[in-house]
Parts: C-alpha cells; structure tokens; sequence
C-alpha cells in the first residue's frame, strides 16, 4: 500500500491529481482544456450559415437517463426561455443527447423560437457551438464539463447529492456561476422533482450577471 496525502476536499479531480504526482507525474494546473480545430468551427459555420454568426447561448436540456432526477424542470425552462427572450436579442439553442430529445421537444413546442438541436449533432459538434457560445446552462452534465475545458461561461445548477464545489472547475480563472439545490430534510430516493428547489429568479439573476460580465 501506498498511502497519498491530500488535503480535506472531496473535489473528483484532486484525488487522481495526487496519485499521478506520486506515481511519478509532474504537476499541472488543475485545469481542464479542450481545443476545438479550425476544422471543427469551419463545419458548424456551414452547417448552421443562417444563425451561427448571430450571438446565442446554448441551454443543455438534461442529463442521461440514471441520474435524471439532476434535471431542472421543464416547465422551469419555458418560463426562462421566455424570460430571456423577452428581455436579451441572443438566440436560444437547446441541446442534449438522444434521451433529452422528448424534455427538448416539449420545450420547443411551448417557445417556438428556439432552436433545438437535442439529438441532432455530435460531441464534437456540441463543443464547436459552445467555444462560440456566449453562455451555457446546464444541470450536471458531462456537458458542464465539456464547457469549463472551453473556456464557455457556464451557469451551472447542482442537485444536493452532488455537492457543486466537488465539481467545478478548481482554475480560480474558469468563469462560471453555480447554484446549489439547498434542502433542510433532503428526502430518499431522489425525486424528479427535487430540482424545482432551485428557483427560476435565481437562474435569471445569474444568466443576466454573467452575460453582463461577458459583454
């Protein structure tokens, strides 16, 4: 055995960081990186001519299927999406995997204006439009992920069992706002429902402050 120290964080990327250090490795920034090529944005600027050169933001609509209780409401999202529309000229693209498609189609169904991509493009789609995007929203994905190692403004909503500073980025530059689901008697199982603790004014406050931030 071989026992490695490490400070009292639970953070996931602490831990792997310390063994690799004693296994050998050097020390980096607790920094992740992904470089999307030249390539990658040419494709989208073609695939999406009439509204990639417009600013947008990108709405994640959900995670995968076995942690479906960290998705925010739909109905939460309708009322943002037409809160935002309402009061930002920025385009609203919905993205998400083959299990978000029937969360986004709803969405879509109740504001029109949206362009809902949920199903419709690859990851490596998805990481061209979000190193373009002026902002992301997401619940915990691996696409919240996907867009700290961009570099994309995240705000990012977090169910209780998934503490937000065990997750996010530890780079003090990464430029994110994260909300925690707060409940005083968490209940078992986790419910579907649980993530309507976090309110559509708090998600508000934060996109207007980190848009404002961003301009």
């Amino acid at each position: 055995a071989h026992p490695v120290k490490v400070r009292d964080t639970q953070h996931a990327v602490v831990l792997p960081l310390k063994v690799a250090q004693y296994a050998g490795g050097s020390a980096v920034p607790p920094r992740m990186v992904y470089e999307v090529k030249a390539d990658e944005l040419a494709a989208i600027r073609v695939r999406f001519a009439n509204w990639i050169d417009h600013p947008y933001v990108v709405f994640q609509t959900g995670g995968g299927r076995t942690l479906f209780w960290r998705d925010w409401p739909v109905e939460h999202y309708v009322t943002l999406i037409r809160w935002f529309s309402d009061r930002f000229a920025h385009k609203i693209i919905l993205t998400g995997g083959v299990e978000n498609v029937e969360r986004a189609s709803a969405m879509e169904r109740a504001c029109p204006e949206v362009i809902n991509l949920a199903g419709k493009t690859t990851l490596t789609e998805t990481a061209a439009l979000l190193h373009l995007a002026k902002m992301l929203l997401t619940t915990d994905t691996g696409i919240m992920h996907l867009g700290f190692a961009i570099g994309c403004p995240v705000v990012c909503l977090f169910h209780d069992l998934y503490p937000a500073t065990d997750y996010c980025p530890l780079d003090k530059s990464a430029r994110y706002v994260a909300l925690q689901l707060t409940r005083s008697h968490p209940q078992q199982p986790p419910s579907a429902r649980d993530m309507e603790g976090i309110s559509c004014e708090e998600v508000k406050h934060a996109i207007a402050a980190m848009l404002e931030c961003s301009q």
